[in-house]
């Protein structure tokens, strides 16, 4: 949370293992605090699963949907 608000981003990409022990609360706590996240369920190490192509695709549809109109939103506020 501190370096999402100290720089001002618009969205984070989570990675999400399936271990990823503390994951949830990450995303929670970012969308809280009115952050958009995406989560991308997959292993870092292990690329078997991990579809590039639906990746890409579902990270430029949350783009479209959810980052770019609150932070347009963002903008307005005076």
């Amino acid at each position: 949370m501190k370096e999402a608000r100290l720089h001002g981003v618009d969205g984070v990409v989570h990675l999400v293992s399936d271990d990823g022990r503390g994951g949830y609360f990450t995303t929670q706590a970012l969308r809280r605090a009115g952050i958009p996240v995406i989560e991308i369920h997959a292993d870092n190490v292990d690329k078997r699963t991990y579809d590039d192509a639906a990746v890409k695709r579902e990270v430029g549809e949350w783009l479209e949907s959810q980052v770019l109109p609150e932070a347009a939103r963002k903008e307005k506020r005076p």
